[in-house]
């Protein structure tokens, strides 16, 4: 009887962890938690941060993660920013569902909702805006708020090198309500029109262009670098 009972036990145990081999073969990141930083945050112009975040499975199919974002004049190096700006501060918190489409892959094609908050301070030198009656204010100084919420969709890939590392590539779009908000003014002038400035590439509006909020498209891309945990 005794050896009957040592028998089953580890005919139960060589089942089990063969089951579990089968699964990590058929699934081979569906038990991977991820480690991540933004490659290409800190080196962005108007608003250089740094992003850390954590990527937690839950099924072969679905993964969860939060990203924090910070940056300052004190804390983030870089390569160039707005020649206008100075004691910036950042802060911002996102949250990710992923959706694994090749979950049997080694590489991971997804799709991902992405809520955000940004909020961004700083002091603008010798700037104007648009504010909400239309007019033009120009100004020596002035700080600057601008705060940011939305929702990205996402698609991506995650890229394993090996069992350690690997990278996270995506694209999206979204939606977003901005506010601009402007205090402090020192030597404001109000203009009756509207000067458009010609330095904008493409056409594009400046953000800090328009006082107070605004709903439109926003465009997501970037890399994560990623450290897979075992």
């Amino acid at each position: 009887m005794k050896n009957l009972l040592i028998a089953v036990i580890l005919l139960t145990s060589i089942c089990a962890n063969a089951q579990r081999s089968n699964k990590l073969e058929r699934f081979p990141n569906a038990d991977d938690a991820y480690i991540t930083f933004e490659i290409f945050s800190p080196f962005y112009i108007a608003n250089p941060r740094y992003r850390l975040g954590y990527i937690h499975p839950l099924s072969k199919s679905l993964k969860i993660g939060g990203e924090i974002g910070l940056g300052s004049d004190e804390t983030t190096v870089t390569i160039a920013q707005y020649d206008d700006q100075e004691d910036f501060s950042i802060f911002e918190a996102r949250a990710q569902v992923y959706y694994i489409l090749n979950p049997s892959k080694r590489v991971n094609h997804y799709i991902s909702i992405e809520p955000f908050y940004f909020n961004q301070n700083s002091v603008i030198n010798f700037s104007n805006f648009r504010n909400e009656d239309g007019f033009t204010i120009r100004y020596d100084q002035a700080d600057y708020q601008r705060e940011k919420i939305g929702t990205n969709l996402l698609y991506g890939v995650f890229i394993p090198f090996g069992k350690s590392v690997g990278l996270n590539f995506y694209v999206g779009l979204g939606v977003r309500s901005r506010t601009n908000t402007y205090t402090n003014l020192v030597n404001p002038e109000t203009s009756s029109f509207y000067d458009y400035d010609d330095d904008y590439f493409f056409d594009i509006e400046d953000y800090r262009e328009r006082e107070g909020t605004t709903t439109g498209l926003n465009i997501s891309a970037g890399g994560k670098f990623f450290v897979i945990l075992d």
